[in-house]
């Protein structure tokens, strides 16, 4: 795919630096406003028992990447600025891993956004959920090497909370927009947060349902800066 093009464009690696480790962990995030990043809470606050609990020390949002060799085709930003749900950061609520990055400069208005909306149990049900993340591993087990994958599929089951599909993500993957395609636009229904490669049953995948309080969220973070 070309990643100059939206809207694999509005999807963007993170490289998310940890207090005390040396490693760099990696995530996916997708611009809802000029500034707003959105993405999975365990993202920008980790909870990994024994490793490290709390918030990220700074993340690195390098949208429309094709591949570390390449430069990135609208550069790099690093911020220290995060967003989750209190329950997330106290409880590490399931329902709560939502968050959101916010830079200082404006690159989500030349990169483009996403939509992103509330839906009903019987249209999530007959939607295809398309989902472009960066995961660390390719399909064959290679390492993916900070290049963007897509997958869609039918959404396979849906409740409260959460919406199911089978696409194989991977660790990497998790924050990734899953959207609905209507007409030339993207519209958001839900935001991964577990696969295959997180130990979910079966191989299913999840995504974190945008119901109405999560929409709010996204809505008054869309407006900020960082």
């Amino acid at each position: 795919m070309d990643t100059t093009l939206y809207p694999w464009r509005s999807n963007a690696l993170l490289r998310i630096t940890v207090p005390s480790q040396s490693d760099i962990f990696l995530a996916t995030g997708w611009f809802i406003g000029p500034y707003a990043v959105a993405t999975a809470a365990h993202a920008v606050y980790p909870r990994e028992p024994g490793i490290y609990t709390g918030w990220a020390s700074q993340i690195e949002v390098i949208p429309g990447l094709n591949g570390d060799s390449n430069a990135p085709p609208f550069g790099s930003f690093t911020s220290n600025v995060f967003y989750c749900p209190n329950g997330w950061q106290t409880d590490g609520d399931l329902r709560l891993d939502y968050g959101v990055v916010l830079l200082s400069q404006g690159i989500g208005s030349q990169v483009g956004t996403y939509g992103y909306s509330t839906y009903s149990d019987d249209d999530l049900q007959t939607a295809v959920a398309n989902l472009a993340g960066y995961p660390e591993y390719k399909p064959d087990g290679s390492a993916a090497q900070g290049t963007q994958w897509y997958d869609s599929a039918s959404v396979a089951s849906v409740d409260d909370s959460f919406i199911y599909y089978t696409m194989g993500t991977q660790p990497g993957e998790s924050g990734s927009c899953v959207y609905r395609n209507i007409g030339d636009l993207r519209y958001a229904m839900a935001i991964h947060t577990a696969g295959q490669g997180d130990g979910t049953p079966n191989g299913i995948d999840r995504g974190l349902r945008i119901i109405e309080p999560i929409f709010e969220n996204l809505q008054q973070w869309a407006a900020m800066q960082g």
